[in-house]
């Protein structure tokens, strides 16, 4: 595990891309730090982290979950090495939610930033709260147009 958490890099009013405090496994990333902005320090920090490390797989998850199993992590590996034994490899991991219809969201009843006429189209996307990625489809993703870091609901990324 090469750290435990991504950062704004802005609030130290630096000119570089990222900084990587190892001592407190931090990646600082040069992106906005708003809400909105969320989508963008992600895949930033994911093509930072391609860049620089060789992995299998990125485990993401928010700062505000809470692991209350200690064997969660090392079943999740377990069952990711056996898949591979057996060449089924696992590209995400995560919960899916089906869009079955559009709708107006009501999120920014929760975050304020959001505007009120956000229209959920029809779709299946990926929840942010917890998920994981294989290498490839950490690539795949850091490969599109860019149109995905500017997406302003920041717990999805539709269409991947």
């Amino acid at each position: 595990m090469i750290g435990k958490k991504i950062e704004n890099i802005n609030e130290n009013n630096s000119e570089n891309e990222y900084e990587i405090d190892e001592e407190n496994k931090v990646l600082y990333v040069n992106t906005n730090d708003d809400y909105n902005s969320s989508p963008d320090k992600v895949i930033t920090a994911y093509k930072i982290i391609n860049k620089l490390y060789n992995f299998k797989y990125i485990f993401k998850t928010d700062d505000d979950q809470m692991l209350k199993n200690n064997n969660f992590f090392a079943t999740i590996i377990k069952q990711l090495i056996n898949k591979e034994t057996q060449k089924m490899k696992s590209h995400y991991g995560g919960f899916i939610i089906d869009v079955k219809q559009d709708y107006y969201s009501k999120y920014y009843m929760i975050h304020e930033e959001l505007p009120k006429n956000l229209v959920v189209k029809r779709t299946k996307y990926c929840s942010g709260r917890f998920y994981f990625l294989s290498e490839e489809a950490i690539k795949d993703l850091i490969e599109k147009d860019g149109t995905l870091e500017k997406k302003s609901y920041s717990d999805t990324i539709s269409d991947l």
